[in-house]
């Protein structure tokens, strides 16, 4: 299996670790957007990652996004959740499931470029968001 270098984010509350079958992250924590936009970055993942699973761990106001390494957001762009469907990111198919209770993101990869996990806000600040990741 081949392994990656990512971007730790412990000072935002993401934790990777290494495991057999790949790599697992969790991030748990109320998100905080920069003042030009009410999306947080919460990790990245690199060019050539594969088996991509992203899970909202507990229902909460705030969504999912996806950003490409030119900067657009390709997955609930415009401050709107979208509902489930397919799109082309990065090279690879990409499944965004929306139950309107939790959210889920899978691709098979491998990524041909790196793409940015992101977090919209939402209607609540003080929620905490927790998502887990296995790549």
């Amino acid at each position: 299996m081949q392994s990656f270098m990512f971007e730790h984010r412990h000072e935002r509350g993401l934790r990777w670790e290494r495991k057999c079958h790949g790599w697992d992250a969790m991030f748990l924590q109320q998100p905080t957007p920069n003042l030009c936009s009410d999306y947080m970055e919460v990790a990245n993942i690199p060019k050539g990652a594969y088996r991509i699973s992203i899970k909202e761990g507990i229902p909460t106001s705030h969504f999912l996004s996806l950003r490409d390494h030119s900067l657009n957001l390709v997955l609930n762009p415009k401050h709107k959740e979208t509902s489930s469907h397919e799109f082309v990111c990065a090279g690879t198919l990409f499944q965004y499931v929306n139950d309107r209770l939790k959210e889920y993101l899978f691709a098979p990869g491998p990524l041909l470029a790196p793409v940015s996990i992101m977090v919209h806000g939402g209607n609540s600040r003080r929620e905490r968001s927790v998502l887990r990741y296995r790549l």
